[in-house]
């Protein structure tokens, strides 16, 4: 270990939702964390960007203000090439820009007390013989007692790689509309199955909607990420995307692009002693199928307050023991990071899964579509699909009180 190495206690790699939820509920609790935002200025990122009651709680319960510039999401629209089933949504729900919301996710976790380190990225992570983690970094090493791993889709030296189970890219972009078409997309998150691909659309605020498509290697390779070229090709090929994406002028400017994207993975262990995962790298549940933030939020918040018991029971024992407090956090929170990582398995493997038969079912638009059509006639089939994609109860905030609760 470098001699210049500074201590910390909780570590967290990555700012976004899991990183920075992850950071407020330690702050809150008195931990001491430090978190490494490699951006400088928020980021966009390649997201569905809807926001599900259940993650504007989790949100709500920190503090953080949810951007007003959201736009409320009470209907669901999912278009096959000749069939439209329509659904409603419980309220609560939202469409919301991923760089505000971040934002202000950071901010609200430093005004609880996090330290925050922005255009910093940690190159890599190396446990240590007699206790914590080396993190090594752009701006020098630090040992940390424990490391919350939440870099998204960026995998992470020192962190083992995630499996890869589907070659498909997923592309998005933000592009402002007319108001004919801000009209259509009032309120609704809309949907579209294509041979091999589909997508979604939402307003993020007033004039904005975001457009995310997950594609194959070839369609990206064929036409490449222009938008002015992307998107009509994919609209002349699926007739479900020309219905959902009918009138919107298309610039010249290159998309948001990820590829390969893991969809359907779960970690099912922690990666190393001391090493929590959270987000993306604890599990991918494919886009627009699931609710991927939310479920981000809540693994960055469970992360959290499972190290918070390991963390306050430490100090009080080496008293009595005369043992080194750090050596003794560190025998509690790896058991304590093997007990996490199970449970969330347990808590959204589920999820995942059922989000995976969406996400192929989107593929065959010629199963979807007689599907969509019978849908029609059974209203409840759309709520029950969407209730089993959800974060389970144990992983919601609690609800607030009557007299508290936000209208």
């Amino acid at each position: 270990m470098s001699e210049q190495a500074r201590r910390a206690g909780v570590v967290v790699v990555g700012g976004g939702l899991a990183g920075a939820m992850a950071a407020a509920h330690l702050a809150r609790a008195g931990v001491p964390g430090i978190v490494f935002e490699q951006s400088l200025q928020p980021q966009p990122a390649v997201c569905g960007e809807f926001l599900s009651f259940e993650g504007a709680a989790l949100v709500r319960e920190i503090g953080a203000d949810l951007p007003q510039e959201a736009h409320a999401i009470d209907t669901v629209a999912v278009h096959g090439p000749r069939h439209t089933l329509i659904s409603r949504l419980p309220e609560g729900n939202l469409g919301v820009s991923r760089m505000r919301l971040d934002e202000a996710l950071r901010l609200r976790a430093g005004q609880l007390g996090a330290v925050i380190h922005r255009g910093v990225t940690v190159h890599r992570l190396t446990p240590l013989d007699d206790s914590g983690t080396l993190v090594q970094t752009s701006g020098g090493d630090w040992q940390a007692d424990a490391v919350i791993v939440a870099t998204g889709k960026r995998d992470l030296r020192g962190v083992t790689a995630r499996a890869r189970t589907h070659e498909v890219v997923g592309v998005q972009l933000h592009v402002s509309v007319a108001p004919q078409v801000r009209v259509r997309m009032h309120s609704r998150v809309s949907l579209w199955v294509g041979e091999g691909a589909y997508g979604g659309v939402a307003l993020v605020d007033d004039t904005t909607l975001n457009v995310s498509c997950v594609i194959t290697p070839q369609a990206a390779r064929t036409h490449g990420l222009c938008a002015a070229d992307l998107m009509p090709a994919l609209m002349q090929s699926h007739p479900a995307a020309a219905r959902v994406l009918a009138e919107i002028v298309w610039p010249a400017v290159k998309m948001m692009a990820v590829a390969p994207v893991p969809y359907g993975y779960v970690r099912p262990v922690p990666p190393g002693a001391g090493l929590w995962c959270a987000g993306d790298q604890l599990a991918v549940i494919p886009s627009l199928t699931g609710d991927g933030m939310t479920m981000a939020l809540a693994s960055g918040r469970k992360a959290a307050m499972a190290i918070v018991e390991g963390w306050s029971a430490g100090p009080a024992v080496s008293r009595s023991r005369n043992v080194d407090a750090r050596g003794l956090r560190g025998d509690r929170l790896r058991p304590a990071a093997e007990r996490y990582h199970t449970d969330m398995v347990q808590a959204c493997g589920r999820q995942v899964r059922v989000a995976v038969r969406l996400q192929q079912l989107f593929a065959r638009p010629r199963v979807l579509d007689p599907m969509l059509r019978l849908g029609a006639w059974l209203p409840p089939v759309v709520p029950l699909l969407v209730r089993a994609t959800r974060v389970p109860r144990a992983l919601r905030a609690p609800a607030a009180p009557a007299a508290c609760r936000v209208a």
